[in-house]
């Protein structure tokens, strides 16, 4: 998303939305922007890589069923230095990914066997990533009867695991240092909504570019690291090129904030495709993807349930909308449960989807609660400045349609949505601390949106 866009219409939400929007809320906001200001003199984070591979090394890899199985709510006797809990453990294909809160703290692990199965190990980096802080992390998973049930990964096995003594074994490291803080979290419950009713989407993948987490924002690589960062969709940018091109990329000008190469600056719209592949990387040295191969490799590559597509300009909605049904009708195929949104955030761009016809493919607007009637969309992405306006989020969701809020990344103000808005979704820079936020708060279950 744009997070310079001004909204077209603020008028009278404030009126509805009660104190929640006089001076209090209107103070919260400013603090939120002025802390995404104020990121000045962060350090280039390097991942650390345990030396000659770590206990991994000689490992058998633990299946995904069995990283499947210890999902759900871990809590600490004890205050943790590094994960603060309680701590949500979220798999996603090949990795175990842990998110505490307040700080976003989250660690992303992958897991194997020793000993022929009586001790099962996971290592990979745990992160502040609003600190740029990150360290080596090891947990060991017990008792000794739950490791040697993981790792036969049978069925039944799998089933007979008693989740209720089960714990994990931490011990976490400062850089490259060999992990040795130790403490024990402890098993809480499984996770309130299994089948995946809400949805935390991934704002531009993974993570942003100034977040330093090892890839680019609008990449393929990043939407194939998104769901281990916590999300269940992907929001990404769409643009054309000179020659028509639908590509990935959020600035309407390549510059060295999120782009490099010696040529590659000036208008996207004045590149043709060629050039951009010759003359243009993005930050961490990937191509500048197309919208084909980023959605091919979301379909392929991951199990994420969705992508929204933020089109950026008039001349991107047809590609869109045809991005959105080819792809849509791929996955379904492959018998993939993935929906392609065009998402729409001016009165321009809404008119142009319009003017197509009848919409016949899932789609999103950021406007009014008139505009996504008056369009036939089945979600509306309001920006968070304008507070949770419940009652419109209430009127909506009682037509059938979904709410998804845009971005939040501080836990105060995802609270805050969470409790009051009751949305369908939330889109953050931070999905792991918002997995982390809905688990442990009581929220109630949204109803599903059939796009």
């Amino acid at each position: 998303m744009n997070g310079s866009r001004t909204q077209p219409a603020l008028r009278g939400h404030g009126r509805r939305a009660g104190p929640r929007s006089g001076p209090r809320w209107l103070c919260l906001i400013a603090a939120a922007l002025s802390l995404a200001g104020s990121c000045g003199g962060r350090r280039k984070v390097i991942d650390p890589v345990f030396p000659d591979g770590g206990l991994l090394r000689d490992a058998e890899p633990l299946g995904q069923p069995a990283i499947a199985r210890l999902a759900g709510l871990y809590s600490f006797p004890r205050v943790a230095p590094r994960l603060r809990g309680p701590v949500v453990a979220h798999d996603a294909p090949g990795t175990l990914s842990l998110f505490g809160a307040p700080d976003s703290a989250m660690a992303i692990l992958r897991a194997g066997c020793l000993d022929g199965g009586a001790r099962l190990v996971m290592e990979g980096v745990w992160r502040l990533p609003r600190e740029a802080t990150v360290g080596l992390i090891r947990l060991f998973v017990g008792p000794e009867a739950t490791a040697r049930a993981l790792c036969a990964g049978d069925a039944a096995s799998l089933e007979g695991v008693d989740l209720a003594s089960t714990t994990l074994e931490f011990a976490t490291g400062e850089d490259a240092d060999v992990p040795t803080d130790a403490l024990v979290a402890t098993w809480q419950r499984a996770r309130k909504d299994p089948e995946g009713r809400f949805l935390f989407g991934a704002h531009r993948g993974a993570c942003r570019t100034i977040d330093d987490c090892g890839v680019s924002e609008n990449s393929v690589a990043s939407i194939r690291r998104a769901e281990a960062f916590g999300a269940s969709f992907v929001e990404i940018d769409v643009r054309r090129t000179l020659d028509g091109v639908p590509i990935l990329y959020h600035d309407d000008t390549f510059t060295p904030r999120l782009s490099s190469g010696t040529y590659c600056h000036g208008p996207v719209a004045e590149f043709g495709f060629a050039h951009v592949r010759a003359l243009c990387t993005l930050k961490y040295g990937e191509p500048v993807p197309t919208l084909d191969e980023a959605l091919a490799a979301a379909i392929d590559d991951t199990t994420l349930r969705g992508a929204w597509l933020d089109v950026k300009t008039v001349d991107s909605i047809e590609p869109a909308v045809a991005a959105s049904k080819r792809f849509g009708a791929a996955a379904a195929a492959k018998g993939r449960r993935f929906v392609v949104v065009v998402g729409m955030g001016t009165q321009e761009l809404v008119d142009a989807f319009v003017a197509l016809g009848p919409p016949d493919v899932p789609c999103l607007v950021e406007l009014e609660p008139a505009d996504v009637r008056a369009a036939g969309c089945a979600w509306w992405g309001p920006r968070w400045t304008r507070g949770p306006m419940t009652a419109d989020v209430g009127a909506l969701q009682a037509e059938g349609r979904g709410v998804v809020y845009w971005s939040l990344d501080e836990s105060e103000y995802i609270d805050a949505f969470l409790t009051l808005g009751h949305p369908n979704a939330l889109l953050s820079d931070r999905p792991g601390l918002v997995r982390q936020r809905f688990e442990v708060l009581d929220v109630p279950l949204p109803a599903e949106v059939t796009p």
